[in-house]
């Protein structure tokens, strides 16, 4: 009688699981390392300020749901209030960044890994990504910027993978990536539309032809509607309320640009 054990079903896969996160943290270790050292980083500092005013703005509007707001789209909104669903806590609030500046770690050495580099080159890269200042800022609380790295760089790496490698499902998989970051702030556009220009002046341009793509673009037009039409329903606040601030930001610069002018002649 064999009385051999086997793994039944429902264990197998956990152990392929575990058996896979193994084999990749060997692979590379320091990887691994550098992202743990930045969920530690982020994880013991989370808490340790009061809420931003603009995080106590996302809370608000989180609380009272809608396709969309004056000045933003609902993702960021609608996470914060998500956060806060078993009681107030700073440090949950901000959980969502944490994860985020864990997450592009992985992105970044994958994305030198395909580009052609090696373990070392990926290593740099993690380190990078996970010391540089502006990154962990964005990071460090919750705000309609924070997803923005972790997006335009995944949305470039699945670009990327699909004309270097040929897998052109990673085009549908952008344009997931491009709808639900448009749900969170407006500024993917402008690196979709330098993608584009990139795409169309160089022989990645055969990438127009695959069916691939066009449901990509025609996802992400979907997961957009709901603001787009929210924003049209309203009389486009948006644009009501950023275009005088640009303005606003315009003349700063001017006035700030003719002092400088003033103090460096009075100088010379």
């Amino acid at each position: 009688m064999n009385t051999t054990a086997t793994p039944s079903i429902s264990t197998a896969p956990r152990t392929s699981a575990i058996g896979s996160l193994k084999a990749a943290i060997a692979r590379q270790p320091a990887v691994w390392i550098t992202a743990l050292l930045a969920l530690i980083v982020h994880a013991v500092t989370a808490g340790r300020y009061d809420a931003q005013r603009n995080e106590l703005y996302f809370l608000a509007c989180g609380w009272h749901p809608d396709f969309g707001y004056v000045d933003q789209p609902p993702l960021v909104p609608l996470i914060a209030a998500a956060t806060q669903v078993f009681g107030i806590s700073t440090w949950m609030l901000r959980l969502p960044a944490t994860i985020a500046a864990v997450a592009i770690v992985f992105l970044a050495a994958c994305f030198a890994r395909l580009l052609g580099g090696g373990a070392r080159a990926a290593i740099l890269a993690a380190i990078a990504v996970a010391i540089a200042p502006g990154l962990a800022g964005l990071t460090s609380h919750l705000t309609t910027s924070t997803f923005e790295p972790l997006a335009w760089l995944g949305a470039a790496f699945l670009l990327t993978r699909a004309i270097l490698k040929e897998r052109r499902s990673d085009l549908i998989w952008t344009g997931l990536i491009a709808g639900v970051a448009m749900e969170a702030k407006w500024g993917i556009a402008v690196w979709l539309v330098a993608l584009g220009i990139g795409v169309a002046a160089t022989p990645a341009r055969r990438i127009l032809l695959w069916w691939q793509l066009w449901c990509g673009v025609a996802i992400a037009a979907v997961l957009f509607a709901p603001n787009l039409i929210w924003q049209w329903w309203h009389g486009w606040p948006f644009f009501q309320v950023i275009l005088p601030h640009l303005e606003s930001q315009k003349n700063f610069t001017r006035s700030e640009e003719r002092r400088v002018g003033k103090e460096c002649r009075s100088r010379w």
